[in-house]
């Protein structure tokens, strides 16, 4: 599909959407540059905000989107590590800053010339990776191939760092040490194993996100603390893996984080089959994954995909949204299928018709925790619903993929592009002209890849 396909309506969002993208890149020097996720609150480059920002660009400035990717990689390590945020820049209203990670003080395989975060986020790049190169084939480019030349290494190094030294337990599924690493950041997901968590010895330190968004919609003091005490015990570890495993206040395994890696290593696959590079230790991590992700965290009574509490040795028994992301991985059963789509179908997440906006909630309504504009414990983000929709697609469910399409439109024609949005109001909240709400709305709008 073209520009010139779009009605009057679609088109307008179009073009809306791409003013958003063009009011928050970034310019750097060296012909380098990346899409801020928002003015003020979000000033730096996010690894996932990136690789959505990449599939908007995608679509009508594949240069553009090239760009974010390389600029995006200047922060991997040597031991394949993506990190969450990259610093190209000096700002001074954003904590955690660079010198509070201090990457290029505290290990030796961070970048020498970017400062870093210490975590990660999950590993959506290679399939805004894979996506530009289907649409460099798909317009005859003769530089496909070069591209994906120049970033499969990266992607291999990324992968392989997941899955050797973020799998101890060889299951195939993810360990994250951080709340934010799972994209979710203050999801009830993560509300019994912070609870255990008491910070010491906590530098004074000032939030600088509340400046810009209510305080009521943004995490609580206590659990910034917590955030800011458990990125302090990665660093005072070197970011080392090994030694932070052994006894790590927060280790989970996240079925989001998991889903994600697996659907990454199926276009780390592609990639390496088009190259004629040997797929067999790809293999080996994708089913590793297809065997584990029922054995591990499905709860058959429950109907459900839970995440898994290393330090308790027990599930962790919340029904958020990240309980419907399997979906997306292709591999799930007929009958599993079907009872995901059921919980999708309830109102736990607004299928029932009972909220104004009928899009999946990130958390379930029916949940005690339940807050409709309170950040990850509630409200619709673009994101998740976007997920759902290349979920259906994965198993050519038209139908749904149509219906999930049309109503991710009607709530951005209505509302514009929000961080996130309230279920029950239909408000759209948080950071206002979001980049990832604007790209994955493109990518939508252009459904043809």
């Amino acid at each position: 599909m073209t520009e010139h396909q779009l009605d009057k309506a679609k088109k307008k969002i179009f073009e809306d959407a791409k003013k958003v993208l063009e009011g928050n890149w970034i310019e750097l020097e060296d012909g380098k540059g990346y899409t801020r996720p928002a003015e003020g609150i979000y000033p730096l480059q996010w690894s996932s905000d990136s690789s959505f920002a990449a599939y908007g660009y995608s679509h009508y400035d594949v240069p553009k989107a090239i760009t974010e990717l390389r600029t995006l990689f200047d922060g991997q390590w040597s031991n394949g590590f993506l990190p969450h945020i990259n610093f190209h820049r000096k700002v001074d209203h954003y904590f955690p800053n660079e010198d509070f990670w201090d990457s290029k003080n505290v290990t030796d395989k961070s970048p020498r010339d970017v400062g870093t975060s210490g975590i990660t986020q999950p590993p959506i790049v290679a399939m805004a990776v894979w996506h530009i190169y289907k649409r460099l084939k798909l317009e005859g480019e003769e530089g496909a191939q070069a591209f994906l030349d120049e970033f499969y290494p990266k992607l291999y190094k990324l992968h392989k760092y997941f899955h050797e030294h973020r799998d101890p337990e060889n299951w195939g599924l993810v360990t994250i040490y951080h709340p934010w690493e799972s994209g979710f950041d203050n999801s009830p997901r993560w509300d019994d194993a912070m609870a255990e968590i008491i910070p010491k010895d906590l530098p004074e330190y000032e939030r600088m996100d509340t400046r810009y968004v209510d305080k009521e919609n943004r995490p609580t003091d206590d659990s910034y603390d917590k955030y800011v005490y458990l990125a302090l015990e990665l660093k005072k570890k070197n970011y080392d893996d090994e030694l932070i495993y052994r006894d790590h206040p927060f280790r989970v395994k996240d079925k989001v984080t998991s889903s994600i890696l697996y659907m990454a290593d199926k276009r780390l696959k592609e990639m390496a089959e088009t190259a004629g590079y040997d797929t067999s230790e790809i293999d080996r991590w994708m089913k590793l994954f297809e065997e584990n992700l029922n054995s591990k965290l499905w709860n058959a009574e429950k109907k459900s995909f839970y995440d898994f509490d290393l330090n308790k040795n027990d599930y962790i028994k919340v029904q958020t949204a990240g309980a419907l992301m399997p979906l997306t991985t292709g591999i799930l059963s007929k009958e599993q299928i079907k009872d995901i789509v059921g919980h999708m179908n309830s109102k736990d997440f607004c299928g029932d018709g009972s909220c104004i906006i009928d899009l999946i909630p990130s958390n379930s309504i029916n949940e005690e925790t339940f807050d409709d504009d309170h950040y990850w414990r509630g409200p619709i983000w673009i994101n998740v619903n976007w997920f759902m929709w290349k979920g259906f697609k994965e198993y050519d469910m038209k139908y749904s993929a149509n219906s999930f399409k049309k109503r991710i439109l009607n709530l951005i024609e209505n509302a514009g592009f929000w961080e996130y949005y309230s279920p029950i109001t239909g408000k759209g909240t948080g950071a206002k002209d979001f980049s990832w709400t604007a790209a994955l709305t493109i990518d939508i709008l252009f459904d043809d890849l």
